[in-house]
């Protein structure tokens, strides 16, 4: 994993994606997510518990927004990058064209969601995402829009 990329963790904090959360939920949403959320998750921390609650409060799937970290590959270091609109249909189409099965995912080094798995997938979404829970595609510039994973005998 590059340096560069983990220092800049968490995403939200870099201004690109913070403008596409306004452009998507509002900034009236998003303010109101900054003001009642940040507090809400440091009591949930206090206590033990990991919840993101500026990320429940803002809502329209903000959390799968992918910011801009400087050792991403050009042109993905320069912009927000906002999820598909309809992963499960993609995913689908893939499938039916070039006859693989395809899980479209949300991954990175904190947390992974399978976002779309096309129907003749030889596993669920669970099982996917466990898969590729500790990010084998890295969050470099490992050119990471493709991965293959297959089952090793």
């Amino acid at each position: 994993m590059g340096e560069k990329a983990y220092k800049n963790d968490p995403g939200h904090a870099v201004p690109e994606k913070l403008q596409a959360a306004i452009l998507i939920a509002g900034w009236w949403r998003i303010f109101f997510a900054m003001i009642v959320g940040i507090p809400l998750t440091i009591l949930w921390k206090i206590f033990g518990k990991k919840k993101c609650w500026f990320y429940i409060l803002a809502g329209n799937r903000i959390s799968e927004i992918d910011g801009t970290f400087t050792d991403e590959m050009p042109p993905f270091n320069e912009f927000a990058k906002i999820y598909p609109e309809n992963a499960q249909k993609s995913a689908d189409e893939i499938e039916e064209k070039f006859g693989i099965s395809t899980a479209i995912t949300d991954g990175n080094n904190i947390n992974t969601e399978i976002l779309g798995l096309s129907k003749k997938a030889p596993l669920n979404k669970k099982l996917a995402r466990e898969i590729l829970l500790d990010n084998p595609m890295g969050q470099g510039r490992e050119l990471t829009p493709l991965i293959l994973v297959r089952k090793v005998s």
